[in-house]
């Protein structure tokens, strides 16, 4: 496995390979699971089959909105942690609830780090 070793491509990995998939780069094995009929539960960290969801984290079955926000902070190491800080509370300020804050990734290219933050309105969206 030389991609980066999200919880989602380990246990797409872990699926795969008893399915004789685990070849395939991160993407390639992505689509050909979902053409296996399974789908990826954030909340449960799982690729299954009985998962009724099969669009895009920012759409339900009905095409409706659901509330979800992932936000990229890019920042010098040292400053990171404050940007973060400024991202969550403005988010909750607005009625979301933080549900994961990635630990921080070098940048691909250049320097400073990145860090990755997912949320979810709370009561639907406006």
């Amino acid at each position: 496995m030389g991609e980066r070793r999200t919880k989602k491509f380990v246990r797409a990995w872990e699926v795969g390979s008893k399915l004789g998939l685990h070849r395939l780069s991160r993407d390639k094995l992505y689509e050909r699971l979902q053409r296996e009929g399974y789908n990826w539960d954030a909340k449960s960290k799982t690729w299954s089959k009985s998962n009724p969801w099969t669009g895009s984290a920012f759409q339900n079955a009905n095409d409706a909105p659901t509330g979800h926000v992932k936000v990229r902070v890019m920042a010098h190491p040292d400053e990171v942690e404050h940007f973060i800080g400024l991202v969550c509370e403005k988010l909750i300020a607005d009625g979301a609830q933080v549900e994961q804050v990635s630990d921080a990734y070098p940048n691909r290219k250049g320097p400073g780090v990145r860090v990755y933050i997912d949320a979810i309105k709370l009561g639907g969206v406006r």
